[in-house]
């Protein structure tokens, strides 16, 4: 403790003296701190410039530099004000993939609050950078409840395609708690003419539901194929195949089914 202490104190009167310096020696310290990989002051001579555009555009120039670290390129985003993190999102993609990296708060309230902004759109391009599964329901959640009218059933259908894709490149399965309740499965809100409000859950009991999962996983497969920034292995490409995803999809199925039929034995019970 006594040690963060100190460093605490050296660091507030760091951007004591960093703040007394005009903005174009702190821009040329930054470029030659850059080159340098010395990059440790960084974030703190960002912090302390105190033009907005010029500070824009040296956080943009640190976040887009090979050479400089995620820990410090996260360092800048906790330096800037909430305003310019705003502004260096519309700017800058590789902020908006650190943002949902590193400061997935941020990343929520920008996409929530900002209306000239495509929720799902900026959530979609970010998912084989960020989230966990729990992140990505809880965002889902969020939107569905905070910005309804940007709601797209279509495209939450891929997200929630695109996301189990990932998870199966990466793990070679992904979890059945998704079509639990509160799950990833319960985000995906489905317009149908033949209930009363007109609306429900996707279900994968549910033939045209599941059919339409399954066709969404193999074209958001092809999305990852077509992309030349993703390399996938032979391996990856055998888990990413039309049988495994279709029998990814049954043992997901089965979960609920089997889920079902214990809460059914466990309802039994209680009426005895």
């Amino acid at each position: 403790m006594k040690i963060q202490f100190i460093e605490r104190i050296k660091e507030f009167f760091e951007k004591r003296r960093l703040k007394k310096l005009p903005d174009e020696v702190l821009e040329e310290k930054i470029d030659k701190n850059i080159e340098g990989e010395e990059t440790g002051k960084i974030s703190l001579m960002v912090g302390a410039v105190d033009d907005e555009k010029t500070q824009i555009e040296l956080a943009k120039k640190v976040v887009e530099a090979a050479d400089v670290s995620m820990t410090t390129k996260a360092a800048i985003l906790d330096e800037l004000p909430h305003k310019t993190k705003v502004k260096l999102f519309k700017e800058s993609v590789k902020s908006k993939e650190l943002m949902a990296q590193k400061d997935v708060n941020t990343f929520i309230k920008i996409i929530v609050n900002n209306k000239s902004l495509q929720p799902y759109d900026e959530l979609y391009y970010r998912l084989d950078k960020a989230f966990s599964d729990s992140q990505l329901t809880g965002i889902l959640q969020t939107l569905k409840e905070k910005r309804p009218e940007s709601y797209d059933e279509e495209k939450v259908l891929r997200i929630v395609a695109k996301q189990i894709d990932v998870d199966i490149k990466k793990y070679g399965t992904f979890l059945p708690s998704h079509v639990a309740q509160g799950g990833l499965f319960e985000q995906i809100v489905i317009r149908d003419d033949n209930i009363q409000d007109g609306e429900r859950t996707f279900d994968i009991l549910n033939a045209k539901d599941k059919q339409r999962l399954v066709e969404a996983l193999k074209e958001e497969r092809e999305e990852m194929k077509e992309n030349p920034k993703i390399s996938l292995t032979e391996k990856e490409l055998g888990m990413l195949s039309d049988e495994n995803l279709e029998r990814q999809i049954d043992q997901v199925e089965k979960f609920k089914i089997k889920r079902q039929e214990e809460l059914q034995q466990q309802n039994k019970g209680k009426e005895i």
